[in-house]
C-alpha cells in the first residue's frame, strides 16, 4: 500500500507541479479573498504581515504552554549536546530562546557515530588486523566501525572489547550525566531554528533539530548503559536506560509526525539497552523492580491523533496557502516566471475551496487516529488510505483531461479550485497509515519490555524463568499482557536458560517467532551473515534472551603470549 502511494505521489508531482506553480503565479491578486475561519484557515490568529495566519508561530506557542525554565528538559539537553549540525548563529538563537547559558569552556557530547569518533574506532580496527593478512581499506574500516558501534547498542560490552570506546565514555561522562538530568524533567520545548531566523519560513521546511539530536543523545546513553551492565554497575545502567525511555517520551510531546516517529525510534534503543540489563545474571531484585515501576510510570503512548488534528494540519494549510496565493516563502520568482512562460495558463482559484478540502481530510484522519481499539483503528485508517490512493488516481486523470481540453480556461472557478485542492492533498499529505502503525509498534515494544522486566523479577526470586507467563500473576503482574495485533495473549516459551517472547505483529498471524528486524528465526538467534530481513507481513516482534555473545566484525590480532 505504501509503495503504491509513493508511486501515485511521484506521478502526481510530475503532473501537478506545473499546475500548482502556475496557480501560484496568477492567483496572488485573485478574488475571492481567503476567509479566516475554522473550515478554511482553521485558526484566525496570530496573523502574519499579509493578513494570513502565522502557522509556525501558532505551533511554537502551543508547544510552550506550561513550560518554564525549571521544568524544561531542553535546557540541559542542549547544554550537553552543543550545536551539532546547527550553525553557531542557530544554536545561539535556541539558547537565547530557552535560557541556556553559553560558555566557551563547556564540554559537549561527542557523537559516537560522528566522523571524529568513527575515525578513531576505524583506526583501532585497522591496528587489530593480523599483519599481512588483510589489505588496508580505510572506507571498509569506517563501515566496520559504524557496524560495531550499532551492534554495541544491543549487546553488553567491556573495555577489553573496545578500549577506544571505553575512553569515549570516560571523556563524555559530564554531558551524559546532563542528559540523564534533562530526561528527568517533565517538559521539553525546543524552538525551530529556521523559524527563529525567518518567521515567514514555510512550516514544511522547518528543521526539528532537537529530534535528530535526540538520536545522538539516546545512542550515547545506550552505549554507556550497556557498558555499565557488563561491568555490573546495575543502578547506573538502569538510570541510563530510563533516561533513554524518558527522552523518547519528551520528544513525543512535540506536535509533529516527525517528532512522534523520532520518539518511537528512541524507545527502540531504550528497549534494546533495557534488555541488555534485564538479562544480566547477577541483576539485583531491587533493580529489576525499579525497571518495571519506571516503565509503568512512563507516558508511553504516542499521540498521532493530536498530530493530525493540529500541527500536521497547520503545516499543510500553510503549504496550501503558499501554493494558492503566492504568499511569501512559496515558489521562487525564477521558477514561477519560467513555468508561467511555458504553460501560459491563467486560472482564478477560490482559495477557500482547497482549504476546506484539506480540513475535510485532516478531520477524518484525526478522528480515525483517535479510535482506542487498535484493530478498529488500523481498519479505519486502511480504508481511508485506500480512499486516498483512489483520490491520487482521480487527480491524475482529471489533470490529463484538463490538458486535453485545452487547459483551465474552459473550467469554472469551482472546478479549478477543487482540482487545486485535491492536487495539493495528493502531493503533500503525509503517510498517515504508516505513521499510525509506529504508534502501535511502539506500544507493543513497551508491553514486551514490561513483561521482560516481570520475567527478570521472577528469575531473581526463583533462580529461573517461569514455565508460563501465568506464573507472574498476580504477584508481579496483575494480568497477562495482550497482543494488540491479534487480540490474543503474547506468545511465550521458556527455552534453556532463557525464553522467547513475541507479538504476532502486523499481519496478526503467528510466524513462530521469526522477527521483523533481527536475525531471529523460529525463536532462535541465527548467524547474521546468512540472514535476510523478512517482509513486514512475515515477521513477529520478538524478544529472545539471552542475547548472543558479542562478535566483532573483524579478526583481531592474536594475543601475544606473555614471556615466562
Amino acid at each position: 500500500m505504501y509503495c503504491n502511494r509513493l508511486r501515485h505521489v511521484l506521478l502526481v508531482v510530475s503532473f501537478v507541479l506545473l499546475a500548482t506553480c502556475v496557480w501560484s503565479a496568477n492567483s496572488a491578486a485573485a478574488e475571492p479573498k481567503v476567509e479566516l475561519g475554522k473550515e478554511t484557515t482553521f485558526i484566525t490568529s496570530p496573523l502574519a504581515e499579509d493578513g494570513l495566519p502565522n502557522y509556525a508561530l501558532t505551533i511554537l506557542n502551543q508547544q510552550q504552554v506550561g513550560v518554564t525554565a525549571e521544568n524544561n528538559g531542553a535546557i540541559e539537553f542542549w547544554e550537553a549536546l552543543g550545536p551539532g549540525d546547527l550553525s553557531d548563529a542557530e544554536f545561539a538563537l535556541i539558547c537565547d530562546e530557552i535560557g541556556v547559558e553559553q560558555s566557551a569552556n563547556r564540554v559537549f557530547l561527542i557523537d559516537p557515530l560522528g566522523d571524529e569518533n568513527l575515525a578513531r574506532v576505524a583506526k583501532w580496527i585497522a591496528n587489530q588486523r593480523q599483519a599481512g593478512r588483510i589489505k588496508n581499506d580505510a572506507k571498509a574500516d569506517l563501515d566496520k566501525a559504524e557496524q560495531l558501534i550499532m551492534l554495541l547498542l544491543e549487546r553488553p560490552w567491556s573495555p577489553q572489547d573496545l578500549p577506544l570506546l571505553a575512553e569515549w565514555v570516560n571523556e563524555n561522562q559530564k554531558p551524559l550525566d546532563l542528559l540523564v538530568k534533562a530526561a528527568a524533567k517533565p517538559r521539553f520545548y525546543s524552538p525551530w531554528p529556521d523559524i527563529l531566523l525567518r518567521p515567514d519560513a514555510p512550516v514544511f521546511d522547518a528543521r526539528l533539530s532537537h529530534a535528530s539530536s535526540a538520536r545522538t543523545a539516546v545512542r550515547a546513553l545506550a552505549l554507556r548503559a550497556n557498558l555499565r551492565s557488563a561491568n555490573r554497575e546495575f543502578a547506573g545502567a538502569a538510570d541510563d536506560c530510563l533516561a533513554c525511555w524518558r527522552l523518547g517520551s519528551l520528544i513525543a510531546q512535540g506536535l509533529t509526525a516527525i517528532e512522534q516517529l523520532a520518539a518511537a525510534s528512541l524507545h527502540t534503543h531504550a528497549m534494546n539497552c533495557t534488555l541488555v540489563l534485564l538479562q544480566s545474571k547477577e541483576l539485583p531484585l531491587h533493580v529489576a523492580d525499579q525497571i518495571i515501576h519506571q516503565l509503568d510510570s512512563l507516558p508511553i503512548r504516542l499521540e498521532f491523533e493530536k498530530v493530525y488534528e493540529f500541527a500536521e494540519r497547520l503545516a499543510f494549510l500553510d503549504f496550501s496557502l503558499r501554493h494558492i496565493t503566492g504568499r511569501f516563502g512559496g515558489v521562487s520568482d525564477t521558477t514561477r516566471k519560467h513555468l508561467h512562460a511555458v504553460a501560459n495558463i491563467d486560472a482564478t482559484i477560490d482559495p477557500n475551496i482547497p482549504l476546506k478540502i484539506a480540513n475535510y481530510w485532516y478531520d477524518r484522519i484525526a478522528e480515525a487516529a483517535a479510535i482506542d481499539d487498535p484493530m478498529e483503528r488500523r481498519h479505519t485508517l486502511a480504508k481511508l488510505s485506500d480512499e486516498y490512493d483512489n483520490l491520487a488516481e482521480t487527480v491524475i486523470k482529471d489533470l490529463k483531461r484538463a490538458k486535453e481540453r485545452g487547459g483551465y480556461s474552459a473550467m469554472t472557478v469551482q472546478e479549478v479550485s477543487d482540482l487545486a485542492g485535491r492536487s495539493d492533498i495528493a502531493i503533500a499529505l503525509t503517510a498517515f497509515y504508516s505513521t499510525s502503525n509506529a504508534r502501535d509498534r511502539d506500544e507493543m515494544n513497551w508491553t514486551l519490555s514490561r513483561v521482560a522486566a516481570a520475567l527478570a523479577i521472577y528469575r531473581c526470586r526463583h533462580g529461573k524463568y517461569p514455565d508460563s507467563i501465568v506464573d507472574l500473576i498476580p504477584d508481579i503482574m496483575k494480568e497477562e499482557s495482550g497482543d494488540i495485533y491479534s487480540n490474543e495473549l503474547l506468545a511465550y516459551e521458556r527455552r534453556g536458560d532463557g525464553y522467547c517472547l513475541y507479538s504476532n505483529y502486523w499481519d496478526g498471524i503467528d510466524n513462530q517467532g521469526t522477527d521483523l528486524s533481527k536475525p531471529i528465526v523460529n525463536g532462535e538467534w541465527t548467524s547474521p551473515s546468512g540472514w535476510k530481513e523478512p517482509k513486514a507481513i512475515d515477521g513477529d516482534l520478538v524478544i529472545r534472551l539471552p542475547l548472543p555473545s558479542l562478535e566483532l566484525p573483524f579478526k583481531p590480532k592474536p594475543v601475544e603470549p606473555s614471556p615466562e
